[in-house]
């Protein structure tokens, strides 16, 4: 499977759906089908996601959820892969930006330039 995406997701990943529409509780297939995921490393977990969903002291369905789960692609955000990466992304950005936005009269939408 060389082609198979890898997905990178953020805490409000597993924070919102747990605290609005998949409550651990109401929707135990939606949490199996994370884990079976996370596990086979269809799903990347950012060293900071783990630490942020662990950080309550009085730890939550969630937080015990992520401290039993087998994570099989857990990356360290430090890499220094990672970084240049991120570099790569921002600089784009930058780019998009300047290019989207010229500066016209205060009401005056942005145009392409």
């Amino acid at each position: 499977m060389p082609d198979t995406p890898i997905y990178l997701i953020d805490s409000n990943s597993l924070i919102t759906p747990k605290a609005t529409y998949y409550p651990m509780d109401l929707a135990p297939s939606f949490w199996a089908s994370m884990s079976e995921k996370i596990q086979d490393g269809s799903i990347a977990i950012l060293d900071l996601v783990k630490k942020e969903i662990l950080q309550p002291s009085e730890k939550d369905d969630l937080a015990l959820w992520m401290s039993n789960l087998k994570i099989g692609r857990y990356i360290n955000h430090k890499q220094q892969e990672i970084v240049a990466t991120y570099a790569k992304v921002l600089q784009s950005i930058h780019v998009i930006q300047k290019k989207l936005c010229v500066r016209g009269p205060r009401n005056q939408l942005p145009t392409l330039g």
